[in-house]
């Protein structure tokens, strides 16, 4: 799983790529769908209830398929 912070007004698109490159370096076949917290200059990452609820996500679909 790749999960992203940050603030500002740069995008995610060049982080993603790279990490997407790095486990692919790694052999992951597939990357699961990133999380984001994009706005921590305005909200914490802690705060972003949608960040909080897709990695609660992740988790539960890693924890399933051990």
């Amino acid at each position: 799983a790749v999960i992203l912070a940050g603030g500002g007004s740069g995008g995610s698109q060049t982080a993603y790529g790279t990490a997407k490159q790095l486990l692919s370096m790694m052999n992951a076949c597939d990357v699961y769908p990133p999380v984001y917290s994009l706005n921590t200059d305005s909200i914490p990452s802690a705060e972003d209830k949608t960040a909080l609820e897709k990695a609660a996500e992740a988790a539960e679909f890693f924890n399933k398929n051990l």
